[in-house]
């Protein structure tokens, strides 16, 4: 779980930015073939699809990134 708390979106306090809580999940499978290790990953972002501002380091707002899936697959020689 990832809680960001309400910010201001600019300079003059004006434009404020409500907080907001999202969730990952996670897993991975480690097996081998061969004599290499592989290790595959998947990840979600964003779980529960949440919709929401946020503000950018230098100033302004971004919508958020939508439920993301992430897959890898890593091996080890």
């Amino acid at each position: 779980a990832l809680y960001n708390s309400a910010t201001f979106a600019d300079e003059a306090n004006i434009v404020r930015v409500p907080s907001f809580v999202t969730f990952g999940a996670g897993a991975l499978y480690a097996f081998e073939v061969g004599d290499t290790r592989l290790v595959a990953r998947a990840v979600v972002d964003n779980l529960t699809n949440e919709r929401y501002w946020f503000s950018r380091a230098f100033g302004g707002l971004d919508l958020a990134t939508p439920r993301t899936l992430r897959l890898s697959l890593t091996a080890d020689f």
